[in-house]
């Protein structure tokens, strides 16, 4: 097919086998469904297109396919078709989207024609008229056709179906936001919005600053590989040629970092973590810094689509799903797996986070799979996300013997705050860092305060100790380990100022709350 016709012929082809389609519900500001040709076969006369098949919420699994501790709301089922449906079968000038039934849409039509669109829903179709509209600004010829449901569907000529319904009856559509190439991924789109490439995220925005944290341990016959710290990056410039991109920019570092990558040697053992504020600030410039797919633990995520499903790791009965979305500064992101973003972040930057689960097969259908709630602790998921602009913000893999994390906390871009800055002693004299960053609350109080903590403390023991303004400790608290927060009652102290010490390993703070 090619996507240049004449104006007013009557030659609509709704699909493309060579393109990439994009497209989102009209409520929706970014791209949300991705459908493109997995295979073309040819029986005959017939050309049937078999599409990408995304995982969805399967609400009604839990009645037949329960597990024990399983929300029926924690189902997902493989393989589901779109609202293309699973197949597009092109025969006889005419398009057949076909599921469990036929959506029929004629390559041939002419205003005041009229067919059956659906014969299992007993829905018709009219061409109602045609006109010159201008989408992604390429003026066109484009149909209109009314269903019998009430609903239309717009098609244009040279890029396809423009609006189609998202359920017949409701008057909800999606909407074409893009297309591309299905079999490369092109710096720019051949038509409107495209989803990011790994590149795109990588290209860093200057005067950006990132607060992060890294964790690597190493264990085994040797002795434990150790390495922490937390981290500052300010971006300075950014450049892309090609699919290559050179940042530079500066890393203000603070802990214990050892070469754990290179195996057990070079180790980086800390022998009391309570003087870790103290460390000193370690600043370095690296420039020309490169960003390929080579540098990325998951490369199947690069060129991944909304709701496609990663198999996990060495174990193809874990599945996970990945996410397209925007933070709230309207970045555009990639997810899957865990993220220190999942529920750990006060000020969180990517809003209704999905799919954080780690997805098990169902012994009773190879189809469905489940998710036990938050699996994050004890680290028994994966998990990587992307934000465009901003790089990697989390990476997740724990393993045998072995952990690996980076987690930005906060994202600091101009007038835009993202996220919480714990990083302790690393803030200096930064445009828009003088701000307070309050990890508890409320404060003033009458009795309960809030304490959330660092995602990557979490794990660790440790004690809360509330006093008095002469020191004196009036009650402390044991933190168990895979705490996210703690709660403390101070009900029944007296009106007046108290200072609650934070006594973790790696984060130690102390706050001053009020009394009422």
């Amino acid at each position: 097919m090619h996507l240049l016709c004449l104006a007013y012929s009557q030659n609509w082809r709704v699909f493309n086998k060579n393109y990439r389609y994009n497209y989102s519900l009209q409520s929706e500001n970014y791209t949300t469904i991705v459908i493109f040709a997995d295979s073309v076969l040819t029986q005959g006369t017939d050309t049937i297109y078999s599409l990408n098949r995304i995982a969805a919420r399967c609400d009604s699994c839990f009645f037949y396919y329960p597990e024990a501790g399983v929300e029926d709301t924690n189902y997902i089922i493989i393989n589901q078709p779109q609202f293309m449906q699973k197949r597009i079968v092109y025969a006889n000038n005419q398009y057949r989207l076909s599921d469990t039934g036929n959506y029929i849409l004629p390559q041939f039509t002419s205003a005041g024609n009229m067919w059956v669109f659906n014969a299992t829903g007993n829905i018709t179709a009219q061409h109602i008229g045609s006109s010159i509209k201008n989408y992604f600004g390429v003026s066109d010829s484009v149909k209109t056709i009314l269903l019998s449901t009430g609903d239309t569907i717009l098609i244009s000529k040279q890029l396809g179906i423009i609006k189609y319904p998202a359920k017949f009856g409701q008057h909800r559509y999606y909407i074409l936001r893009g297309i591309e190439n299905a079999t490369s991924y092109d710096v720019f789109s051949l038509y409107g919005e495209k989803v990011p490439n790994y590149y795109d995220f990588f290209k860093l925005k200057p005067g950006v600053i990132q607060y992060y944290s890294t964790t690597s341990t190493w264990s085994g016959s040797q002795p434990q590989c150790y390495s922490y710290l937390y981290g500052r990056i300010t971006a300075i410039s950014s450049s892309i040629t090609g699919t290559v991109i050179s940042n530079s920019y500066i890393d203000d570092r603070k802990g214990c970092l050892g070469n754990c990558a290179t195996g057990m040697w070079g180790s980086c053992i800390m022998s009391n973590p309570f003087t870790f504020p103290s460390v000193p600030v370690n600043s370095y410039t690296i420039s020309n810094a490169g960003a390929s797919s080579t540098n990325f633990f998951n490369h199947s995520l690069y060129n991944s689509y909304n709701n496609n499903l990663y198999i996990g790791m060495n174990d193809s009965s874990k599945v996970y799903v990945i996410k397209f979305g925007k933070t709230t500064n309207d970045h555009f992101f990639k997810t899957y797996g865990e993220s220190c973003f999942s529920s750990h972040i006060q000020n969180n930057p990517i809003p209704n986070f999905q799919y954080s689960l780690v997805y098990h097969r169902s012994l009773q259908n190879n189809m469905v799979y489940y998710g036990k709630g938050d699996e994050s602790a004890p680290f028994m998921t994966f998990g990587e996300t992307f934000i465009e602009g901003y790089g990697q913000v989390n990476s997740f893999f724990p393993g045998f013997e072995t952990l690996d994390y980076y987690c930005t906390s906060a994202i600091i871009d101009g007038a835009d705050t993202l996220g919480d800055i714990t990083i302790p002693n690393i803030i200096t004299a930064v445009k828009n860092e003088e701000k307070s960053f309050s990890s508890f609350g409320p404060n003033p109080t009458k009795d309960i305060v809030t304490i959330s903590f660092p995602f990557e403390v979490r794990e660790n023991t440790g004690t809360i100790e509330v006093k008095d303004i002469y020191g004196k400790i009036v009650f402390q608290k044991t933190v168990n380990g895979g705490a996210s927060s703690e709660q403390l009652n101070l009900q029944n102290l007296a009106q007046g100022i108290y200072f609650i010490d934070i006594k973790i390993p790696h984060f130690q703070k102390q706050y001053k709350v009020i009394k009422e």
